[in-house]
């Protein structure tokens, strides 16, 4: 009706009791940007979107209330109504991407892992047919060195790699020089895959538009010509983009780490590489710069082949369990133990 206000709302459909968790923006309905400053909202933050991991540390303003209660937002009506259809996707959660035996679903293929999922399966993997690679993170700085690079890559250089990641945050391919001045790096942070390189005159990050958390095996590909750089997943360009002007050659020293990193370079990578931790979790393979493989061998750290898929530790399996770790032990309280 002409001249009645519209009200749109977010974070709850009218006939369920589901509600949405995540981040919204720049929302437009027929094309008109929504302000969501002059919405009406309940439990919602503006302009503090965070992953999931950092909610806990979110403060909650005194003025906010913790209901479950979606966001309604008015906008002015208009005579050019177009309507608009729902559709409700099948939820896919990590334990439904499993068959009833050990292997994964191949028909869910591509399916990243929620962000607010478990990093635990269910069930546990089990062996996988397609179990090539060496696997990485079944021990503190586990990784492979590699002294003699198949090729020289300080002006321009094609990094390639298969992975399947078990965990959303690692280095995956690193290396610099001993003033640390230059570098080049691949790695995960929240399942998006950087590429990061300073040929001396200033850092350029490109990321991916999409997470490989989803257990299967991805192929990366890092390409760089002097400052331009490009970063593909699957054979599709994700991103690129340049490093600030300046000298256009990348002056690394041996070793070039792959899957993890020495201790004593942990604290300088920390700091240029926002997020990533220092050890990929996963499998990697395939290892190639400038489309030659690495064909001498690495020194290996902590590293097993792919096919070796148990680790040390309990598993607590989907009809529940519990492990008693001191059956006398006794909690009590403190006016008690006094």
């Amino acid at each position: 009706v002409v001249g009645v206000p519209i009200i749109v709302q977010f974070g709850q459909s009218l006939d369920s009791n589901l509600y949405f968790e995540g981040c919204i923006g720049d929302a437009t309905y027929n094309g008109q940007l929504l302000d969501f400053v002059e919405a009406s909202t309940n439990e919602v933050g503006l302009t503090d979107c965070s992953f999931l991991e950092d909610i806990s540390t979110t403060s909650m303003s005194s003025g906010q209330t913790t209901t479950n209660q979606p966001m309604n937002v008015s906008i002015p009506a208009t005579n050019s109504m177009q309507p608009f259809v729902t559709e409700t996707d099948n939820e896919f959660t990590a334990e439904s991407r499993i068959s009833s035996g050990t292997l994964f679903l191949s028909t869910l293929r591509g399916i990243a892992r929620k962000s607010d999922e478990c990093a635990l399966l269910k069930r546990s993997f089990g062996g996988r047919p397609d179990s090539s690679g060496t696997r990485f993170g079944l021990s503190p700085s586990s990784r492979l060195e590699f002294d003699k690079p198949p090729a020289s890559f300080d002006k321009n250089s094609l990094f390639s790699i298969q992975l399947r990641a078990t965990a959303s945050n690692g280095i995956i391919m690193f290396t610099t020089n001993n003033r640390h001045t230059d570098y080049l790096a691949l790695y995960l942070v929240n399942g998006i895959v950087h590429f990061a390189y300073n040929s001396g005159s200033g850092q350029a990050v490109l990321k991916s538009n999409r997470s490989v958390m989803d257990y299967e095996w991805h192929s990366i590909r890092a390409e760089r010509e002097g400052l331009a750089g490009t970063l593909y997943i699957d054979n599709v360009m994700e991103a690129n983009g340049q490093s600030p002007p300046g000298t256009d050659a990348v002056d690394t020293q041996p070793p070039i780490y792959i899957g993890g990193l020495p201790t004593d370079l942990v604290p300088f990578a920390s700091r240029i590489l926002q997020g990533a931790k220092s050890v990929f979790g996963g499998c990697l393979r395939d290892f190639k710069l400038n489309e030659m493989k690495f064909d001498v061998l690495p020194v290996e750290i902590g590293t097993v082949p792919c096919s070796h898929y148990t680790e040390e530790g309990l598993y607590f399996g989907p009809n529940g369990g519990y492990a008693v770790l001191n059956k006398n032990l006794k909690v009590c309280d403190l006016d008690e133990s006094s």
